[in-house]
């Protein structure tokens, strides 16, 4: 269990540098030290987005790790000793062995109401099927992908003068994340998804598989979730 302040070391798992730099934010604001950023390979040729991680986008004062696959993400874990993982954007289905390294668990930010729209590309699907609003669920990560108890959840309305995900996503960290991490390690009261029964794992389709693949995130791992 975590106490009140507690100083963490926190590994932030994400490939998005605007969200790295975010999270490195509010976690310093809180007192706590975020000591590495876990990206990943990129799988196809070709310069790096202006939101990739690189030596230039990363938050300063962490490392910055590339596994070279999702089975060496363990190692990785374990020599930054960290009190905690929080992942927000990572196209790799991550081992339940890594997920258990930070001594508080690890935990992460799927852009959707969850159960609503487990799975790839969430926001995509909410606008696909006209939700009229975006959820923001924090939840533990375990073996399956978007299934640990949740945490924290929020809806975003949609708006229509946005129309980027630079201009939604600081919306959708919201102001509760920076006020009280602790919200997130000690829950109370019953948080878990439930009875998953007639709930949809939603895929990629379609120009929206072409898209995201096109930006080099790796299908097999996609798959295998």
């Amino acid at each position: 269990m975590a106490m009140a302040g507690e100083h963490w070391r926190v590994v932030l798992i994400t490939t998005v540098a605007p969200v790295a730099g975010a999270l490195a934010e509010a976690l310093h604001g809180l007192g706590h030290e975020p000591v590495a950023v876990m990206s990943a390979r990129r799988r196809r040729p070709g310069p790096p987005s202006p939101w990739s991680i690189t030596d230039a986008t990363a938050p300063p004062g962490v490392d910055v790790l590339f596994p070279r696959d999702r089975h060496s993400i363990e190692a990785l874990m374990r020599a930054c000793r960290p009190d905690l993982a929080v992942c927000w954007g990572y196209p790799w289905r991550i081992p339940l062995s890594a997920l258990e390294v930070p001594r508080l668990g690890s935990i992460n930010n799927h852009p959707a109401f969850l159960p609503r729209h487990r799975g790839p590309i969430p926001v995509s699907w909410a606008i696909r099927e006209g939700d009229g609003s975006f959820g923001v669920t924090w939840h533990r990560m375990d073996a399956d992908l978007d299934t640990g108890a949740i945490l924290a959840q929020a809806s975003v309305p949609d708006r229509d003068d946005e129309f980027s995900f630079e201009e939604l996503g600081p919306r959708m960290l919201g102001n509760w994340w920076r006020k009280d991490v602790t919200l997130f390690v000690n829950p109370t009261g019953d948080f878990s998804h439930g009875d998953r029964d007639g709930v949809a794992f939603h895929g990629l389709q379609g120009r929206i598989h072409d898209l995201l693949f096109a930006e080099g995130v790796e299908e097999e791992a996609v798959k295998n979730g």
